[in-house]
C-alpha cells in the first residue's frame, strides 16, 4: 500500500542521513550523484550544490577513476566485494577509502548506494 511504501521511505531516509560512513547515491545510468548524507558531505568537503550531479568518477583521483567505475559497475552486477581506492575532497586532498556499491531502488528508480568506507575508520 501507499501508506507501507512511506513509511519503508521515511525508515530508509532516516538511515541514510543518520549513517556513521559516507554515502551517495547514483544514478545507474549516467553515474551522477543524486544525493549524499551528511557524513558524505563532510568527508567529501563540498556543499550540496558542489556535489549533486557531479559525475561520479569526478570524485575520485584522476589515476584511479576509471578503475573506480569499472569495479563499481562489477560490484553492482555480482554483488559481492569492496575495493580500496583514493578519492580527492573538495578541498583537493587526497583520502584513501574502501568503496562498496549495492543496488537499490528508491521511489521507483533503480540507482546505487556507495559506501565510502574512510581505510583510517577500520
Amino acid at each position: 500500500s501507499y501508506e507501507t511504501q512511506a513509511e519503508i521511505m521515511t525508515t530508509y531516509e532516516r538511515a541514510f542521513d543518520a549513517a556513521a560512513v559516507p554515502i551517495l547515491l547514483i544514478d545507474v545510468l549516467d553515474y551522477k550523484v543524486i544525493d549524499a548524507n551528511h557524513r558524505a558531505l563532510e568527508f567529501f568537503a563540498r556543499e550540496p550544490e558542489r556535489i549533486f550531479n557531479i559525475d561520479l568518477e569526478n570524485l575520485f583521483v584522476p589515476d584511479a577513476s576509471e578503475s573506480a567505475i569499472n569495479s563499481i559497475i562489477a560490484q553492482l552486477e555480482t554483488h559481492t566485494g569492496s575495493f580500496r581506492t583514493q578519492i580527492i575532497d573538495g578541498r583537493g586532498k587526497e583520502k584513501d577509502v574502501y568503496v562498496i556499491a549495492s543496488d537499490v531502488e528508491v521511489r521507483g528508480r533503480h540507482m546505487a548506494e556507495i559506501f565510502v568506507i574512510p581505510v583510517d575508520l577500520l
